[in-house]
């Protein structure tokens, strides 16, 4: 299209269709994107900061937010910022690149997004990624989120900024959220205890009996259900037996196309290689810490691994139902908690009748133990 057809076609386009953003979403070439966005200005002198709020998931530029700031319109920008924040589950791919790239700039202070939300938020979706990955949802565009996360987190060094220098009740909500990622590597949480150990030595991790002096995983112990155990028993067979095997013939096949520096097939099985490696180890060091938990054995005097709790709010507010089960097991969605979660933690060792007062990441939990029972699972 000629410039002047363009700028038609465009305005009759905006001024008819329902949905912008499904239009806008179509267009593939960052060039007309900007087109688009210079007649949407064009065309809708009055209303266009709020279209740029609408399309902006949809293009993702620092540049357009600044463009916003520049001509007064400093309040598009912030609701945009804020929506994102709080839908960041929704929103994934945009919460991330509004992380990496604008975690510094006015707009996220001036709504009070600290860089302890932000991080919290981030782990979080660390998280979600890994558990939509396993379970086979949108597995590619998981992939793509953490591995983003993953390079913004440890190989950027925010997280690890973070702990060396935030407040040690700040550390810890972090750190409580990242050690209950079921899939996190090993050696990222080792480090982590390290950097809060040689700021705080006294530091009292979540889950952790120990005094924190040794340097070393906190799932000493890692209780389980039965079928949670015999299901990570099955995948580390399968590794072992099936894809690492698979992937030492993709190595030799890549191998003999040459030029391993230009060798894009052979990087990836590398890659892939160095994956499987990790998580063979992990699924190893886990299975030897497992303790299999089974509904029999489980004591409903106070709450532990296994007990369903009813907790009442001594404010008023609704009650609500947890099972208490272990990181492999773990459903929030579900209200099914790991007791090396912050809320299980605090809740564990209580019993019926104990009232409790506690913070945590900024919510308030004011609650009566009102029943313990045996859990649900197998």
């Amino acid at each position: 299209l000629k410039p002047p057809e363009l700028e038609i076609d465009l305005a009759g386009l905006y001024a008819q269709i329902e949905s912008l953003e499904d239009v806008f979403a179509d267009i593939d070439l960052l060039s007309l994107r900007k087109r688009f966005l210079e007649m949407v200005r064009v065309v809708d002198r009055k209303n266009w900061g709020e279209v740029y709020e609408r399309l902006l998931p949809y293009h993702r530029s620092r540049e357009v937010l600044l463009e916003l700031t520049r001509h007064g319109k400093g309040d598009v920008v912030e609701r945009f910022v804020q929506r994102v924040h709080e839908n960041y589950r929704n929103l994934r791919e945009t919460f991330v690149w509004m992380v990496r790239y604008c975690h510094d700039d006015p707009w996220m202070e001036a709504v009070g997004i600290t860089t302890e939300k932000q991080l919290l938020a981030l782990v979080h979706l660390f998280d979600l990624t890994f558990r939509d990955i396993e379970n086979r949802k949108e597995v590619s565009l998981n992939r793509k989120i953490n591995k983003q996360i993953h390079a913004h987190l440890f190989r950027d060094g925010r997280l690890y900024a973070f702990l060396d220098t935030a407040e040690e009740e700040s550390v810890g909500r972090l750190f409580a959220l990242l050690a209950d990622i079921g899939s996190l590597e090993a050696k990222i949480l080792v480090d982590a205890r390290q950097r809060v150990l040689s700021r705080f030595p006294d530091f009292r991790f979540y889950g952790d009996d120990s005094t924190g002096t040794e340097i070393v995983s906190s799932r000493k112990v890692l209780y389980c259900t039965n079928v949670m155990y015999e299901a990570k028993k099955a995948e580390y067979n399968h590794l072992q037996q099936v894809e690492v095997p698979q992937n030492s013939k993709e190595i030799e096949v890549a191998r003999a196309y040459g030029d391993l520096k230009e060798n894009a097939e052979y990087k990836a099985a590398m890659e892939r290689q160095d994956s499987l490696n990790n998580r063979a180890a992990k699924l190893k060091t886990e299975l030897e810490q497992a303790r299999v938990v089974k509904p029999e054995d489980v004591n409903t005097e106070e709450v532990f691994f296994g007990t369903r709790v009813l907790l009442e709010s001594t404010v008023g507010e609704a009650p609500i139902t947890y099972t208490i089960l272990g990181p492999w097991e773990s459903e929030p969605e579900k209200n099914v908690i790991s007791y090396q979660s912050p809320l299980g933690n605090r809740l564990l060792r209580h019993k019926i009748g104990e009232e409790l007062n506690f913070v945590i990441n900024e919510k308030r939990y004011q609650i009566r133990i009102a029943s313990i029972e045996v859990g649900d699972f197998q």
